[in-house]
């Protein structure tokens, strides 16, 4: 037998790479954090991925060289389906350090799992330029950001926000601090001095619950991007009926390159008006590779969604990207976004299961709601069926699903059945029902007359 030898060594090649890549396709946990902090800095962490149970103070640990166990203050926030932590590192001493996950379940590998999760870091005899406090805000009302000059000189921090949109979206309309409005988004500290930078929400009319913007303070040296959770509760008369909501509120797609993909979302309007001319726009991070069904809503009744097709194509090499679809209702400061990952990979690496199918749940109601009934595994619905926040939803009746494939092979053997069966009457008929005549040799020895 001959051997081809440039089909081992590609099969040995894909196999290494897809050793190398497919840890990544693991959901598990990831702790997004800096592997170095400076003498006195604000330490800033961020857990992503699928927690089964709720992160809790309890649940996470410090450790210096491993083994000795460090009291270390901090605080501890969810925003979105993300967690966010903050601590200072003022007054502790340089060297290596650890952070330990405790006694939590969370996904790994489309399995519940519940080892310790541990990320080293060192905190190194150099002082950083100054630290913050708080290192996120969660904020209803007004509020501020303590910035301290640890430096023996003085100081000037950069205040930047993360306004994407060619008109900003209305958060942050005017900041000050120490009462005094500041010039070209920037304060001055003096060694050892404290300043508060304040933030006013007043004239915010964004009524869209849990928006996340981040504001980012810099040095030369250090940068802190601080996320904010803003819950408005000053909504004006004419905007408290109207509100609207993308269901789900972040996707991910992976696609191999050179390929085209499609998903589904919903445009859900939870107010209690009819709303009118809406538009969506596309960030131009992901304008090359995705368009959009709809990119105006000439009217979307209350308590109705509209569904919208996301049409991706991808590049034609591997790359990750994020970006988001922003949608606003002209006239008013009403809106609202879903965040998009998108990954491109090579064709002979295999997709994560999730991503062979097109997601499309009618997320806004349960079936229950919609009164139907979710199939149960082996049943099938004999009627009319509507995407649901939980499922396929039956609109009729779920009736036990028929194995073709065992149909099948029934029909099969029985058609073999009456094949043999027709046969067997036809040589009866043909050989057997025939009666034998006996044959009268004397007759024959006499001969015909």
């Amino acid at each position: 037998m001959k051997i081809d030898l440039f089909k081992i060594n590609k099969i040995l090649v894909l196999s290494l790479f897809l050793l190398i890549t497919l840890p990544s396709f693991v959901s598990a946990i990831s702790l997004e954090m800096k592997d170095n902090f400076n003498t006195g800095e604000t330490m800033m962490i961020k857990f992503s991925g699928t927690f089964v149970d709720n992160l809790q103070e309890e649940n996470i640990f410090f450790y210096r060289n491993q083994h000795t166990s460090v009291p270390l203050e901090f605080e501890l926030t969810k925003i979105r389906n993300e967690y966010y932590l903050y601590s200072s590192l003022i007054g502790k001493t340089a060297g290596n350090y650890s952070i330990v996950l405790k006694n939590i379940r969370y996904i790994s590998a489309g399995q519940t799992n519940e080892e310790e999760i541990q990320k080293n870091f060192t905190i190194l005899e150099s002082i950083a330029d100054f630290s913050i406090n708080p290192g996120f805000v969660v904020a209803e009302n007004n509020f501020y950001i303590e910035a301290l000059n640890l430096q023996d000189q003085e100081i000037t921090i950069d205040i930047n926000f993360n306004e994407t949109e060619e008109e900003p979206i209305g958060f942050f309309d005017f900041l000050f601090a120490n009462e005094d409005e500041i010039s070209d988004n920037a304060i001055t500290l003096i060694p050892g001095e404290t300043k508060k930078i304040y933030f006013n929400l007043e004239n915010i009319t964004n009524n869209t619950n849990n928006t996340i913007e981040f504001v980012r303070l810099s040095t030369n040296n250090l940068e802190y991007e601080i996320p904010i959770e803003v819950t408005i509760t000053n909504i004006p008369e004419e905007l408290k009926e109207k509100s609207f909501k993308f269901e789900p509120q972040e996707i991910s797609v992976s696609m191999y390159i050179d390929d085209l993909s499609n998903r589904i979302v919903y445009l859900f309007n939870d107010g209690e008006a009819d709303l009118e001319n809406i538009s969506l726009s596309i960030s131009e991070s992901l304008e090359p590779y995705l368009e959009l069904s709809e990119y105006t809503v000439d009217e979307l009744k209350a308590n109705k969604s509209l569904k919208l097709s996301l049409n991706f194509t991808s590049d034609s090499e591997n790359k990750s990207l994020e970006g988001f679809i922003l949608a606003k209702l002209n006239g008013f400061t009403l809106n609202d976004s879903i965040s998009i990952d998108l990954v491109f990979f090579p064709e002979f690496i295999p997709l994560p299961e999730n991503n062979q199918t097109i997601n499309d749940p009618a997320i806004v109601q349960s079936c229950e709601e919609i009164q139907g009934v979710i199939c149960e595994e082996n049943f099938i619905c004999n009627g009319e069926t509507e995407p649901a926040r939980d499922g396929l939803c039956c609109l009729a009746e779920c009736e036990q699903k028929i194995d073709r494939g065992d149909l099948g092979k029934t029909i099969g053997w029985l058609l073999v059945f009456l094949v043999i069966l027709a046969l067997f009457w036809f040589f009866k008929q043909k050989y057997l029902g025939v009666e034998k005549k006996k044959i009268n040799f004397a007759r024959i020895a006499k001969g015909k007359k």
